[in-house]
């Protein structure tokens, strides 16, 4: 090998270090300023906790946080770990699993996607008549389909049984008299402002049998 390819060989094999260290520097600038954008997310205020013996649950549907994508003040963010609180309309956020569950401001949540289950904050869009909180997209579009899920809570005279939530549960007391009732309405949008439909129209818009 002629001494000028061993100096360039050299020199190279020198280099190596170098740009390996400053990719490693790269990554970590880039790792801790994502961590600080991300940790904007959780500075808000703990979910509601219920602290009164009920059956149920006050979630959209399932009380597991699902990972998914957010959209809050402008940022999207992915991979959450996240759930809605249908009591209250809130979006509810957690770090990990073990952390505390954080809401957030619904002015500030312009879309979001839970798993595959994608939701729409319709006052953001300036649909009249639309309610504070969040609809299940069913459909997109010039007809749109929403379904909205609201969680009540109820205090009745007499013991209810585990069929009258309505809804799958991992536990149940039949000594907890109080219980959240899930309310389901299905709505489409006409001329700017939200309408309730039926069943068999919401299933007719979307294109398939909505259950």
């Amino acid at each position: 090998m002629k001494p000028f390819r061993i100096y360039t060989l050299i020199l190279l094999i020198l280099s190596l270090p170098a740009v390996a260290q400053q990719r490693t520097d790269k990554d970590y600038s880039d790792y801790i300023s994502d961590a600080q954008e991300n940790a904007l997310l959780f500075r808000g205020r703990r979910a509601l906790q219920y602290d009164s013996k009920y059956n149920g649950h006050p979630f959209w549907s399932r009380e597991e946080y699902i990972s998914g994508t957010v959209t809050y003040n402008g940022r999207e963010y992915y991979d959450v770990l996240m759930n809605i609180d249908a009591h209250t309309q809130e979006l509810l956020v957690k770090k990990d699993e073990i952390a505390s569950a954080i809401r957030l401001e619904r002015e500030y949540v312009s879309a979001l996607t839970i798993g595959e289950t994608s939701y729409a904050n319709l006052i953001l869009k300036g649909v009249d008549k639309a309610e504070e909180g969040f609809y299940e997209v069913l459909k997109d579009g010039s007809q749109p389909v929403y379904r909205r899920v609201a969680k009540v809570y109820i205090e009745p005279p007499l013991p209810i049984h585990e069929g009258d939530l309505g809804y799958p549960v991992s536990s149940f007391n039949p000594r907890y008299y109080d219980y959240f009732e899930k309310r389901t309405a299905l709505f489409t949008v006409k001329d700017g402002r939200l309408r309730k439909i039926g069943r068999s129209k919401a299933s007719k818009l979307a294109g398939y049998e909505i259950r």
